[in-house]
């Protein structure tokens, strides 16, 4: 059973000192999200890359921030707000109430390695149907070594096992690169999407 975020420890997300290692605007232009693009943002926390993700939609963009704790949405609701461009979702982990194909894009910053090993397929899964088919997945992990800031290193996960668990999930690898010292994105999208590449490790 993997250890999941205490939402008591909220102040922890919103300390200053962790936009100099993980810098919400910075991760967002790395996502390429688009103008006008719906996204999801799964595991939003206190809404850190919320706003980030907002300006990159603009004004006829719609973002949903889902979280399985109500405590985190309340925070969001009072920092944020809620309207018709951001729409916060109280939610299950493998049952996230929005429709299928609703997303461009599907957005989850340090949450995948929280998820129980046995259901990281079927939350991938999840994922998947939120997309729809030109749709693209993004994942934020910490990297798999020793940091100064972040869960231990035994439960992270390494590049190759998370393109693992994507392929099992159906989706094809685009790319990784860095998203700040302590951190590496991965992208993906769906096997009938427009994208190439081979998700096998």
């Amino acid at each position: 059973m993997s250890q999941k975020f205490d939402p008591a420890n909220w102040q922890k997300l919103v300390d200053p000192e962790r936009a100099e290692h993980l810098n919400p605007e910075r991760v967002v232009v790395l996502t390429g999200i688009l103008p006008g693009e719906t996204v999801v943002d799964v595991g939003t926390g206190v809404g850190y890359f919320l706003q980030a993700i907002l300006t990159a939609v603009g004004p006829e963009g719609t973002v949903y921030g889902v979280d399985i704790s109500q405590e985190m949405l309340d925070k969001v609701a009072e920092e944020v707000g809620e309207s018709a461009q951001v729409r916060l979702v109280h939610s299950q982990e493998l049952a996230i109430p929005l429709e299928d194909n609703l997303a461009d894009h599907v957005f989850v910053a340090n949450v995948f390695h929280e998820i129980d090993p046995a259901e990281r397929v079927a939350f991938l899964q999840e994922l998947r149907r939120l997309l729809r088919p030109t749709g693209r997945l993004t994942l934020v992990e910490w990297k798999k070594e020793e940091t100064p800031h972040g869960p231990p290193v035994e439960v992270r996960l390494g590049r190759e096992e998370i393109v693992s668990y994507l392929y099992q999930a159906g989706f094809r690898f685009r790319r990784s690169e860095a998203a700040g010292p302590y951190h590496y994105l991965l992208q993906a999208s769906l096997k009938e999407g427009i994208f190439g590449g081979d998700l096998r490790p």
